[in-house]
């Protein structure tokens, strides 16, 4: 089995977005008849199931990555704060996508709550 996931446009079409409200991805999951990685460079998929994930899940997904990396770092003994600020500086304050502050903006807030379907 092998899977990847790929940034999608979501049922209203154009290109993907930045905005934590409209991120979609397209889960890939391609199931061969022997494990990876093999002595053959090629093998034959045997099936192939695509799940189309939409933006409250995504920011879902997001968050939990965030959560097993903090948990992978309290867990070290001895802890090694070099690598536990960065896995902290990175989850606050992001500098490239959105973090917990746009996720809670977009689905948490009182004004955004009834007037989208976010996994429609």
């Amino acid at each position: 089995m092998f899977g990847f996931e790929a940034p999608w446009c979501g049922p209203q079409g154009g290109k993907p977005s930045e905005e934590v409200s409209k991120q979609w991805k397209k889960r890939t999951i391609l199931i061969t008849p022997q494990h990876f990685p093999g002595y053959l460079r090629r093998l034959r998929v045997i099936e192939e199931k695509i799940e189309n994930i939409g933006p409250l899940d995504c920011a879902i997904d997001a968050i939990d990555s965030r959560i097993e990396l903090l948990k992978v770092e309290l867990t070290l003994r001895p802890p090694n704060t070099k690598t536990l600020q960065n896995v902290l500086q990175g989850s606050i304050m992001l500098q490239v996508n959105a973090g917990p502050k746009a996720i809670m903006h977009y689905f948490l807030s009182s004004q955004n709550n009834s007037k989208t379907d976010y996994n429609a």
